[in-house]
């Protein structure tokens, strides 16, 4: 039986049940205003020269605030034009009000990552290369920790001894291979200390699915870490997703995949990483078949892709406990546009599963981007008093600066989604109703009836 799944909103026509978001505002503390000014040793300073008055932002984390009421955001800042990123601590009493960036976080200890090095980016792409593929020879087999690309993180607290703990976990290269993810600490909240032991690394034991044994990996790279809590059989869990790449260069191919540790459990490990969502199973989802045409001297495979060009893998998930083993994936994933859509393509979309542990089946793009020409993506999520706020980044095209905005959606109604895609699903065959011919030309459809449109602010 071939047949496709296509709840709650039709990808071919994305965003047509997108209602209006709000943009979130912030404003630097005091301290921050000169910092925000200054120039580096590359003379670059955080504010984009045609933007002097704008600070990127992009993946935001959102925590309770241990020490009052209100939330803290840590969240990606800089600048997109040179790819030159911080991680910046924000507050605020309510995620509709003005948030305050009161630091820049400070990471020490990356260069005591084990098996790691510090790459070094002007060598690595020397102009020389006799002196570059020495370089990138003597780095092989070694973890690598790109700077300015340490950055994206997830974020977790508890009180422990009467005091705050906090926890980044974050990656350590997104746009090159051999990225770990890493686990830093603090008391503060602000200046943290990396643990040297990675959390996650590409060569790890690793799970197809739950049902599968574990294999050695043999992943590109892993990134795009995201946290969460939830209850799994009845136990409270924290939950891990990551995206484990393939290969990296030439737009990465790659996978979601999930870890749980038991919550509060002195001595709990976290679990052996299980792929939860393959790329090629989320049907308004570039094909990575766009990426080999793109490298075969322009020569189109089939007609479906003549007009295709591949970009990026999914990443930037978070599972959501519904309740009552009612699972909602958040992610990001680019749309199948032709070449020179760049800035055009990403997405952010919904998932739906029993299990944290998988198969999810995609869903839907629940938001339209303001901009004709522009995209959206890496949420993050609160749910309170029955709505789930989701704070996403958006840019108006490529090239365009990156800011934050919020949407509402009512938790019943994402119940309602998500339960009438797992009954969906179970009713037919694996891969859970994805047609693993999507990409070709005789694709067929079943879609069920159409659940509940989201509640969006």
């Amino acid at each position: 039986m071939d047949t496709n799944m296509n709840i709650g909103a039709s990808h071919a026509s994305e965003g047509k049940q997108g209602h209006p978001s709000v943009s979130i505002a912030w404003n630097p503390s005091p301290d921050m205003r000169e910092r925000l000014r200054e120039i580096d040793a590359d003379g670059h300073s955080l504010l984009r020269d045609d933007q002097p008055k704008n600070l990127e932002l992009k993946d935001p984390s959102i925590i309770r605030n241990p020490e009052g009421r209100g939330y803290i955001i840590y969240a990606s800042v800089g600048r997109s034009d040179i790819q030159k990123w911080n991680i910046g601590r924000f507050v605020t009493v309510d995620l509709s009000q003005p948030w305050t960036l009161e630091q820049l976080t400070n990471l020490s200890g990356l260069e005591k990552v084990k098996d790691g090095v510090i790459v070094d980016m002007d060598i690595f792409h020397a102009k020389d290369p006799e002196e570059r593929e020495a370089y990138r020879n003597s780095i092989k087999g070694k973890h690598w920790v790109v700077l300015k690309e340490t950055c994206a993180p997830a974020m977790t607290c508890d009180v422990v001894g009467g005091q705050p703990l906090y926890k980044m976990y974050v990656q350590t290269a997104c746009f090159h291979e051999n990225g770990v993810i890493i686990e830093a600490t603090s008391r503060d909240g602000i200046h943290f200390h990396v643990e040297p032991e990675p959390v996650v690394t590409p060569k790890m034991m690793l799970k197809e699915s739950a049902d599968t044994p574990a294999q050695p990996g043999t992943l590109a790279g892993v990134y795009d870490i995201s946290h969460s809590t939830i209850t799994w059989q009845g136990i409270p869990h924290e939950c891990l997703t990551f995206t484990g790449t393939t290969e990296v260069e030439g737009g990465a191919v790659g996978d979601i995949y999930c870890m749980l540790r038991e919550r509060g459990k002195e001595g709990a490990h976290w679990s052996t990483p299980v792929k939860i969502l393959q790329q090629e199973h989320v049907p308004f989802h570039n094909s990575p078949l766009h990426k080999k045409q793109n490298h075969d001297n322009g020569h189109a495979h089939s007609a479906h892709v003549s007009d295709s060009h591949y970009e990026w893998c999914i990443e930037g998930t978070q599972i959501v406990d519904l309740g009552d083993n009612h699972y909602l994936m958040s992610g990001v994933c680019f749309l199948d546009k032709p070449e020179g859509r760049n800035g055009e393509r990403q997405r952010v979309f919904f998932g739906a599963s029993r299990s944290p542990l998988g198969p999810f089946v995609p869903l839907h793009t629940p938001l339209q981007p303001l901009s004709s020409k522009g995209e959206n993506g890496h949420p993050d999520t609160v749910i309170e008093n029955g709505t789930m706020h989701l704070v996403y980044q958006e840019r108006s095209g490529d090239g365009k600066p990156w800011h934050l905005r919020r949407a509402e959606f009512d938790t019943a109604h994402l119940r309602e989604l998500v339960e009438e895609a797992i009954s969906f699903s179970s009713a037919v065959p694996a891969p859970h109703c994805i047609n693993p011919h999507y990409y070709g030309p005789q694709r067929r459809e079943r879609t069920s009836p159409q659940a509940g449109a989201a509640r969006m602010a």
